[in-house]
């Protein structure tokens, strides 16, 4: 079955308080804030809490990862351009985490199990994917695929798995 990371979420109906176990969302949007920037913010909304470590806000991540631009005198980058795996890893140093940085060009059983691993410690994942093209025909839509351009990168969040229970406990293929 799915197993999900959760945090509580807040919620008021009138004057009852309500604390949900959820995932906070928070979509993309390039006049606020780009997709690094909220798997970031999203990922230490639910390690925060399981790890101790205060929240923090989408822009305080980005302040964060862009500090040493704003040292050298070029301000804010533009949030349009993202955040790069360097500037994440900064981000979440800054507040407080142990980031770990997997430099993976392609796929290996490795690197599923590594991920594999923290997720089943519930600490959530950023992947950094890239979309390499598509052929017409090949089932993906342009709406889909509209603003993924060939070799465009974007962050992920993994939050969850799910997990063929028996194949797990006989040590098989999950």
């Amino acid at each position: 079955g799915w197993e999900t990371m959760t945090t509580p979420v807040v919620a008021h109906i009138g004057a009852q308080r309500f604390e949900i176990p959820a995932v906070p969302y928070a979509a993309k949007d390039f006049g606020v804030s780009a997709c690094a920037t909220i798997a970031t913010w999203l990922a230490t909304e639910v390690a925060g809490p399981l790890l101790g470590i205060p929240l923090s806000s989408s822009f305080e991540v980005t302040q964060l990862a862009t500090a040493m631009a704003a040292e050298q005198g070029v301000g804010m980058l533009p949030q349009r351009f993202g955040l790069d795996p360097e500037q994440i890893a900064r981000a979440l140093l800054a507040l407080g985490y142990q980031p770990f940085v997997y430099d993976l060009v392609h796929f290996t059983w490795q690197a599923l199990g590594t991920i594999f691993g923290y997720l089943s410690s519930g600490l959530p994942v950023i992947l950094m994917v890239e979309f390499l093209g598509h052929a017409a025909g090949d089932g993906s839509t342009a709406d889909d695929l509209r603003d993924n351009d060939e070799g465009s990168r974007h962050a992920v969040l993994a939050i969850g798995m799910q997990v063929e229970r028996a194949q797990a406990e006989k040590g098989g293929s999950w």
